[in-house]
């Protein structure tokens, strides 16, 4: 290694216990005062990267696994779906999966300004909404 690479290393060295000296500052200032003990404050630290690190493996994993994820969807028209809740959240987007097969979808929900919205949005293919009231019938 030459001597350009061994004081190009050094200086990363320095500049990184440099921030981590300033990071470590910027915590003495802002947790001085608080109630909490240091030991405390660093398992919360300690916990705050590590789940980090892991929120992040996985972000990678999604990432790298994208291409592999595809779902073939096989045509299934002339079949019904009734959905309860596809107006809007999970419902919607399971209505929007059932469309892409092909399938006719009910859907029944609460707000019928909801289903009407979701069935210009789809432009009507293969929707129809109905008012809906769920409830619990005891035999």
């Amino acid at each position: 290694m030459t001597l350009y690479h061994e004081i190009i290393k050094n200086s990363y060295l320095i500049i990184f216990a440099m921030f981590l000296g300033v990071v470590g500052i910027l915590l003495f200032l802002f947790f001085k005062n608080s109630k909490k003990s240091w030991r405390f404050i660093f398992e919360e630290q300690k916990y705050d990267i590590f789940y980090g690190i892991m929120g992040l493996s996985a972000l990678l994993d999604d990432a790298i696994s994208r291409n592999k994820n595809k779902v073939e969807f096989r045509e299934l028209s002339g079949k019904v779906a009734v959905i309860t809740g596809g107006a809007r959240g999970i419902g919607k987007e399971v209505v929007k999966m059932l469309l892409k097969c092909g399938i006719h979808v009910v859907i029944g929900c609460r707000n019928i300004k909801a289903g009407e919205q979701l069935f210009k949005e789809f432009k009507s293919e293969g929707i129809s909404v109905e008012n809906c009231t769920i409830c619990y019938i005891q035999f």
